[in-house]
């Protein structure tokens, strides 16, 4: 018998991919933004696993004609909060379940976290904080407000919405300098950088890895990030 036919979202350091588990297929459906390096890699990866039931589709999971209610279940890491439209998006992902489940994981407030805390704090004195957009736009915090991500939910035709916020910690990087590279390569950081003076981005670059320090460890760089994790029926 075939397992259930499982939807998932999920991003690394850069907006997602969607996943799909279909009877013992896995299909990767990368965004269309995503590079085509880490679709390679996640091919490298499954034949490395010896994984040959893998199929690799180049598609948007707010457009992509999905079968309709051919999913068990939908699932994202950090995802959705890229979607243009997410009302059109989640009722895309709706009509593809099959009376199922939707479980997603979306950043809180950039402040409930503390890399974002840590960043924010060290780059004000020299050169502001960055501009996270327009309030509920498409972005790392679209869904920062657990009311607006309930809303959209529910518009997107999901009922029995919960909201939880979860705190874990997070390996970041290697050490201080990995993580601070990896902070200052965002988008985010590198418009709040484009103008200012280099001596000014020099001091909040050496800030941030002073401020990194202390948490780094055997294990690399560890800090507490807050999500929300949001679940629903069709």
């Amino acid at each position: 018998m075939g397992g259930p036919d499982l939807l998932d979202g999920t991003a690394v350091r850069e907006p997602g991919a969607v996943v799909v588990h279909h009877d013992g297929r896995t299909c990767l459906q990368p965004r269309p933004g995503i590079s085509a390096p880490l679709v390679a890699f996640a091919r490298r990866q499954a034949a490395a696993a010896g994984v040959g039931n893998v199929e690799f589709i180049h598609a948007d999971a707010q457009t992509h004609p999905f079968q309709e209610q051919g999913l068990d279940a939908v699932i994202s890491r950090f995802g959705t909060m890229f979607f243009q439209d997410p009302e059109a998006a989640f009722a895309n992902l709706g009509r593809a379940l099959r009376r199922g489940r939707l479980a997603i994981v979306c950043p809180h407030e950039p402040g409930k976290t503390e890399w974002v805390a840590v960043a924010f704090a060290t780059a004000a004195p020299h050169v502001g904080i960055p501009d996270l957009g327009s309030p509920g736009g498409p972005g790392p915090f679209a869904f920062a407000d657990g009311d607006r991500l309930r809303r959209v939910l529910q518009v997107g035709g999901f009922r029995d919405v919960t909201l939880q916020a979860v705190t874990r910690p997070v390996r970041m990087g290697e050490d201080a300098e990995d993580v601070a590279g990896f902070i200052t390569s965002l988008p985010e950081a590198k418009q709040l950088f484009a103008g200012k003076p280099g001596d000014k981005v020099a001091a909040a670059t050496h800030s941030l890895r002073e401020a990194l320090e202390p948490y780094a460890g055997t294990t690399g760089v560890v800090m507490n990030e807050t999500a929300w994790l949001a679940t629903a029926h069709r």
